[in-house]
């Protein structure tokens, strides 16, 4: 299957990867993409998709600088509730498969973005630390973070049953967790079209993340044989970590169109 090449959204006169097809995020379909090709299954056909318009909107245009943040559980809670003439198991199909949505291409896109902004930002601060708060891993770190989701502190209480995977979208396969995990654990790589002289940042390094690392990489069997309550816990507080990622690319492109004056108020020791 063809995929379009990465082009990052929202990032514009920075040097970008764009020939990547050789590396495991050239397998994953951009988020302005992929989020339309998700809604547009008809109500009537497999997999009976129906999701809130408002969550689809917070999706592909997150604005998570403008107070209040959504309220997840409240957004959610739709999947579990009996609608008319709908069997319940369509709500949590849905509910199963938003979830391999968000955390097979709507977060590595903006993890994606966050690197592609490091990167400028490190290549014009080098001084600066790898305990950046506005970081794609520095979640573990930040106090409003630090009392870790159920699903990494209490993982048994998940249950072992197993469902079998379908796909998400109509256009494209879903996106390898392993594969995308496996590409950020691995030695930052320069593009192949950029200078061969252009440096790399040993700051770039990938942080190995308690929480994030677990949901990019979630098996679809796991997740499909899920209590769906559990899963709705456990996709609100993905979805907390996507609008959170969403904030940081936001404030990484004000301060990358200051030149990074001012960024190291994030920057720790």
């Amino acid at each position: 299957m063809s995929y379009p090449r990465y082009v990052p959204q929202g990032v514009q006169g920075i040097r970008v990867p764009i020939d990547i097809e050789d590396t495991a995020i050239a397998l994953i379909p951009t988020s302005d993409i992929a989020i339309p090709d998700f809604n547009s299954v008809p109500f009537k056909t497999q997999p009976w998709r129906d999701v809130p318009s408002i969550i689809i909107t917070h999706l592909q245009i997150p604005n998570p600088l403008s107070p209040p943040d959504p309220n997840w559980e409240s957004l959610l809670r739709f999947f579990l509730t009996p609608q008319p003439n709908v069997p319940i198991s369509h709500g949590h199909g849905n509910l199963q498969d938003l979830y391999m949505l968000v955390t097979r291409i709507v977060i590595p896109n903006l993890i994606i973005t966050n690197r592609v902004h490091i990167w400028d930002m490190y290549l014009t601060r080098g001084n600066l630390t790898t305990r950046c708060l506005l970081r794609y891993d520095a979640w573990d770190f930040l106090p409003r973070y630090q009392q870790q989701s159920p699903a990494v502190t209490k993982p048994r209480l998940y249950g072992d049953r197993t469902g079998n995977p379908r796909a998400i979208l109509r256009s494209y396969v879903t996106p390898d967790g392993d594969a995308f995990l496996a590409w950020l654990n691995a030695a930052p790589q320069l593009p192949p079209q950029w200078p061969v002289n252009t440096p790399i940042p040993s700051q770039m390094a990938h942080h190995p993340s308690v929480e994030l690392d677990v949901y990019l990489h979630d098996s679809e069997d796991w997740i499909r044989g899920m209590d769906p309550r559990i899963l709705l816990q456990r996709l609100e507080r993905v979805l907390e970590m996507f609008w959170w990622l969403a904030s940081n690319n936001a404030r990484l492109e004000q301060f990358r169109a200051a030149r990074w004056e001012g960024v190291e108020t994030y920057c720790l020791a």
